[in-house]
């Protein structure tokens, strides 16, 4: 029986937007596999914290746990039955270097996704610009909330946004085009 599993992006980009768990990822991205107590020690948090964590980014496919003995090892492996999983480690891969840069710009880019509304707005969008009218009637998006949204948007580097046009952003960063790829996937 082949399963695919199919974790929401907002979800996943939800618990991705967090400094401690991005420290967390990009240590198992530079050495893997590690136990739950080397990469909480390569970060700097209790066990019991990135314990949680690493869970929490298992849960989205972006990790793999195999347990030896008493001790779980961690690793940057992609869970085979999420299909999303390799392309969001791909990137995750290329967006956190090192230093706090990268984190910084990688919690920028994955905010934007974090809520089903944005989600359905980048989908809705496709490939051509769009009047907020046709946009809010597609998505069913009230106009209040849509503009909030496509502040959102605008202020991450997803979208440019005028009164009446909605259009991609003319540079988006590597990683807010990996997550418009994988928003249209869904």
């Amino acid at each position: 029986m082949n399963v695919d599993l199919k974790p929401t992006l907002w979800r996943t980009c939800r618990t991705l937007a967090n400094r401690r768990r991005l420290r967390l990822l990009r240590s198992l991205l530079r050495k893997s596999p590690q136990t739950v107590g080397q990469a909480a020690a390569g970060v700097g948090m209790p066990v019991d914290v990135a314990s949680l964590y690493l869970r929490m980014l298992q849960a989205r496919g972006l990790v793999r746990c195999e347990r030896s003995g008493r001790e779980v090892f961690y690793s940057d492996r992609a869970d085979p039955l999420v299909s999303s999983a390799p392309g969001m480690l791909k990137a995750m891969r290329a967006a956190l270097g090192p230093g706090e840069g990268p984190l910084r710009n990688a919690m920028f880019a994955l905010t934007a996704f974090t809520h089903p509304r944005r989600i359905r707005i980048v989908r809705a969008l496709g490939t051509r610009a769009m009047t907020t009218e046709d946009l809010g009637r597609v998505t069913g998006i009230s106009p209040r909330a849509l503009e909030r949204h496509l502040d959102k948007l605008h202020r991450r580097g997803v979208l440019s946004w005028d009164e009446d046009r909605v259009m991609w952003s003319e540079k988006p960063s590597p990683l807010v085009q990996a997550l418009v790829r994988e928003a249209s996937a869904e």
